[in-house]
């Protein structure tokens, strides 16, 4: 992953997030509250199942989900790479939880502590997708 933008430099607006994954992989179910998230696929195909929606999409296409919907995506079996426009302060996420992910493994419950404080609430862990 790479990180784009930050929200100190959108005034507090958002950030942005460049992403490439590996083939069926994906977040566990989650909301945004402080803000719409974004998502513009660069390459590969991705399945999306926001709120009580499922859609699938390739190289060029985009989707918005609005603030407080549960939502997660996969990548398809070729992976792919995207381009996402996150809520503000969820770069600090990402930020936080792969510099101690570096020193050692991070239980899921200290993760789901870190994603709340940066406006990521989790709604269950990967493994127990409904979805999947």
């Amino acid at each position: 992953m790479k990180i784009l933008t930050t929200t100190p430099e959108t005034f507090g607006k958002y950030c942005v997030m460049e992403m490439q994954h590996q083939p069926n992989i994906g977040p566990a179910i989650h909301v945004h509250p402080l803000g719409n998230e974004t998502f513009y696929i660069l390459e590969g195909r991705y399945s999306f199942y926001y709120g009580d929606r499922m859609t699938e999409l390739s190289a060029g296409e985009l989707l918005t989900v609005e603030p407080g919907t549960p939502h997660y995506y996969k990548s398809g079996s070729k992976g792919g790479r995207l381009l996402i426009i996150m809520p503000p302060d969820l770069e600090n996420y990402f930020w936080e939880v792969s510099a101690l992910e570096h020193d050692r493994p991070l239980p899921f419950s200290e993760e789901l502590q870190i994603a709340e404080k940066y406006g990521q609430n989790f709604l269950n862990q990967p493994s127990q997708s409904s979805h999947w």
